[in-house]
């Protein structure tokens, strides 16, 4: 499924383009700095947790680095998790389209909500995971490790804030436009849901790219 590719970038993120309506693209773009930004999200009690990973002393880089079989299983169990959501997003029953034909956009709703906490679980269950691996491969990678725990429980509520407003932003597009039925729909969710996949996969490719390449990358 092509919805479920790689994410170039969060200010390009198809998830935001995809979501931009003649009411919302024309407003001037507020955009504070990001150190503001970023604490305002975290909290002071995720920004304690921060500062504490990030005043952790860099060790020296001295180790071999992390092992090629290390980053060859962080590799597989993300395209692992891709290709399992992809799944799970081709499937019309998952996803709501019992009725092809008809625009019964409430069940959609319910089934597209259903799909983002299994994805939130996933993803969290992956990073976790991840997290245990780098902090096996040394002192510098654990330390990234304890950076990106911090940041992801200071900022997890954050998240689900904001990709929860996901399903009645694509309500208010689709009540602008006549006569959508499943049909017409069901590609707007699976291109919404692979998008939003991306953004939730961001954190997770920065720790898979933190382990290198695999032996399987090799020349």
């Amino acid at each position: 499924m092509a919805p479920v590719a790689g994410h170039t970038g969060f200010d390009s993120a198809r998830l935001v383009r995809l979501l931009a309506t003649p009411t919302t693209a024309g407003l001037p773009a507020a955009r504070p700095a990001v150190a503001e930004q970023l604490g305002n999200w975290l909290g002071w009690t995720g920004s304690l947790a921060l500062a504490g990973a990030l005043n952790t002393p860099s060790p020296a880089d001295t180790g071999p680095g992390p092992a090629p079989a290390a980053a060859a299983a962080a590799q597989a169990a993300l395209a692992r998790l891709r290709s399992e959501i992809a799944r799970l997003v081709d499937d019309d029953e998952v996803l709501g389209l019992r009725s092809p034909g008809t625009d019964d956009f409430p069940t959609c709703r319910r089934a597209y909500q259903s799909l983002q906490r299994s994805m939130a679980a996933r993803v969290a269950a992956l990073r976790g995971e991840l997290r245990a691996l780098l902090a096996r491969q040394g002192p510098a990678l654990a330390r990234l490790a304890a950076i990106d725990a911090a940041l992801d429980e200071g900022l997890a509520a954050r998240e689900r804030h904001l990709l929860s407003g996901v399903p009645a932003l694509l309500q208010r597009r689709l009540e602008s436009r006549a006569g959508a039925d499943a049909p017409a729909l069901a590609p707007q969710l699976r291109e919404l849901l692979g998008a939003e996949l991306d953004v939730r996969l961001q954190a997770v490719e920065g720790l898979v790219q933190a382990l290198g390449p695999s032996t399987n990358d090799s020349p």
